[in-house]
């Protein structure tokens, strides 16, 4: 129990510390890494498209694994000012399935389908 009193305090303490106030700059391209989402490991590329004073839409775009292989994709909307953002975004993933149906060459026939 104190092991989780300790990690409470911590915890508050690192947030107040966080600068609140500074202004974060953003970027326009960021590779970033992702548990679950789009597929059980993904690896994605996320990109600004518009960027205007009060509100940017960016999109990401990715390769992963799922049941097999993944390619996620999304579309994001932020708006507000500063630090102080709303998102609103879609996105999906395709995914490769291996159909039980063979070709006449007896190799699987691949299905794309989103999962």
């Amino acid at each position: 129990m104190i092991k989780y009193i300790f990690l409470f305090i911590a915890c508050v303490l690192i947030y107040n510390a966080s600068p609140a106030q500074e202004k974060i700059p953003r970027n326009k391209n960021a590779v970033t890494g992702q548990l679950g989402g789009g597929g059980f490991l993904t690896l994605n590329y996320e990109r600004i498209l518009l960027q205007k004073q009060n509100y940017f839409l960016n999109g990401s775009i990715g390769a992963g694994i799922s049941a097999g292989p993944a390619l996620p994709l999304t579309l994001s909307f932020n708006f507000g000012k500063e630090n102080d953002l709303f998102e609103v975004g879609a996105g999906t993933a395709l995914a490769v399935f291996v159909n039980p149906e063979r070709d006449s060459n007896g190799k699987p026939v691949p299905e794309f389908k989103a999962p």
